[in-house]
């Protein structure tokens, strides 16, 4: 049903990202049809590793598979990448922002674009002393603004963290799949559960959660794309960021339903369409996360499913990578614990699939 006939490697933390200056990493992609030409949101990693969200455009007219995107930068000053809006104040909850998700959605008949995004109060993303949130920023008059609190979307008993936010509009309902961790900071174990709610107005009134994939799955990210009278699921795992073993596979994996089904029983068995197992040159063997699938907008290739993605390298001590860039004459890696690369995967999809 699904066959997997490309991989791109994008953006590679390893090798910077010149003529950018001040990006030390990049994450969690969102890619959207937005204004006429493709756009793709991102999670970057400042100094300080503070994070923010960047943006990168194709050229007008450019196909999705295209590898030309540009990052909007700052008037005047072309290697300085544009942060959608100013870095939250120091103690807001959203200090630290990232695992976007861009929709398109009504409220009240009026229409209302908005970004999904997960935050915590703490300066950086590798803190781990206060639990995320979700909430959004909503565009109004070409500008991005801060929804200024999170979202009230329920959780389980004990939940001390909700994010990787997963949105869609549809029938009238926001839908949102998103994360639950159960002690403050990240479970490193890789056992995650991912949680389905719904809202009329997207912001208040979330039905009672419903369990999607439980912790014997150990999903991380679900994200829902019509496909004609059916939908398609793609699912990944966390990151194996430090090369615990042992550890849930890795890998992105796809299934089909003829509804929008909201347990993962609901869908046919996940198909694993990339295998982190099968990367000889390193850049993803640590696994992915953060699906954005899109269809491909070219007419010879209407079948194929284009998966954006950020993946982690494998784990290796700092001191070796940069050993390794100076005897290849290379430039020093990033200070860093791990090191992603955004992806994209392509994968031809049968139509008659089961």
């Amino acid at each position: 049903m699904f066959r997997q006939v490309g991989l791109e490697k994008l953006l590679d933390m390893r090798e910077g990202y010149a003529p950018l200056r001040g990006v030390l990493g990049m994450s969690d992609p969102c890619v959207v049809r937005l204004d006429g030409r493709w756009t793709m949101f991102i999670g970057g990693m400042g100094w300080g590793f503070k994070t923010n969200i960047l943006t990168a455009r194709l050229p007008e007219g450019a196909p999705l598979d295209s590898p030309d995107w540009k990052f909007d930068t700052v008037p005047g000053h072309p290697s300085r990448p544009q942060r959608i809006i100013r870095q939250p104040a120091r103690g807001s909850w959203n200090r630290c922002l990232h695992s976007v998700c861009y929709v398109k959605g009504e409220v009240d008949g009026r229409p209302v674009e908005r970004i999904y995004h997960a935050g915590r109060a703490t300066e950086t993303v590798l803190s781990t002393t206060a639990p995320y949130r979700i909430g959004f920023l909503e565009r109004r008059d070409g500008q991005w603004m801060s929804h200024p609190t999170p979202i009230e979307v329920q959780g389980i008993v004990g939940l001390e963290g909700v994010l990787e936010p997963k949105v869609e509009y549809a029938d009238g309902f926001w839908h949102m799949r998103y994360l639950a961790l159960t002690e403050v900071g990240d479970d490193k174990d890789g056992n995650h559960t991912i949680l389905y709610s719904r809202s009329r107005d997207g912001e208040t009134g979330w039905s009672d959660p419903v369990v999607f994939s439980d912790a014997t799955a150990g999903f991380y990210d679900s994200v829902v794309l019509p496909d004609g009278d059916r939908f398609l699921l793609t699912l990944t795992r966390d990151s194996n960021l430090f090369g615990r073993n042992p550890y849930p596979k890795q890998g992105i994996w796809l299934a089909a339903s003829d509804t929008r089904g909201t347990r993962l029983e609901d869908w046919s068995p996940p198909d694993l369409v990339l295998d982190p197992d099968l990367d000889d040159d390193g850049w993803y063997r640590g696994g992915m996360c953060s699906p954005s699938p899109q269809w491909s907008d070219r007419p010879e290739t209407p079948r194929r499913l284009h998966v954006f993605f950020v993946a982690a390298a494998a784990a290796m001590p700092w001191w070796r990578r940069a050993a390794r860039a100076l005897r290849a004459r290379r430039r020093l890696p990033v200070p860093s614990p791990f090191f992603f690369t955004i992806g994209r995967l392509d994968v031809d999809v049968d139509p008659h699939g089961a």
